[in-house]
């Protein structure tokens, strides 16, 4: 039996509670099953050539604001780093073509990487923060309260634009299509 979920604050406190996380360096491998949640979420990416590195997330450093309701937040950003770092020869990851279903990924590698590999030695690099939110995503076992908390999850993912947008005047340069 599994335990019953909690109703999930309200919009301003999640988008505070983001915005007061800190960045961390993408890595590379299986490392982000180990430190990202597998539950759904917002995450936000900074590109940089500064470090960035345990510093609290500011807006101006906002490169991406994305999010996933189901298949958990290690899997969504595991698809953006593959889709970034790998050569174009497909590689498979849980059955899945990895890095194909990520657009931000083949619109970063291909004007900011000018359509090379990512090399997370490089001047800039990629960092990134999340906010990950305890819902049910299977359909068989969600309830009412599940499902209005994954619609927490996209009214997040829209507040964190429009508070970048707010600040810096534009939206993140990667949700730009």
């Amino acid at each position: 039996m599994r335990k019953k979920n909690t109703r999930i604050s309200n919009v301003d406190q999640l988008l505070r509670a983001l915005f007061s996380q800190r960045w961390h360096l993408l890595p590379g491998g299986d490392e982000l099953a180990d430190i990202v949640s597998n539950r759904p979420g917002v995450y936000i990416l900074a590109y940089s050539r500064q470090n960035l590195q345990g510093k609290v997330v500011q807006e101006k450093h906002v490169f991406y604001v994305g999010m996933t309701c189901e298949g958990g937040m290690n899997t969504r950003l595991g698809m953006f780093r593959d889709g970034i770092a790998r050569s174009k020869r497909l590689t498979l990851r849980r059955g899945v073509a990895a890095g194909i279903f990520h657009s931000a990924a083949a619109r970063f590698r291909r004007t900011w990487l000018r359509g090379k590999v990512y090399d997370p030695k490089a001047p800039a690099r990629l960092y990134f923060a999340y906010l990950s939110l305890d819902s049910e995503t299977a359909k068989p076992w969600r309830t009412p309260n599940d499902l209005r908390n994954l619609g927490k999850v996209v009214e997040l993912e829209y507040a964190a634009i429009a508070r970048v947008k707010s600040v810096i005047g534009h939206e993140p340069l990667l949700n730009s299509k």
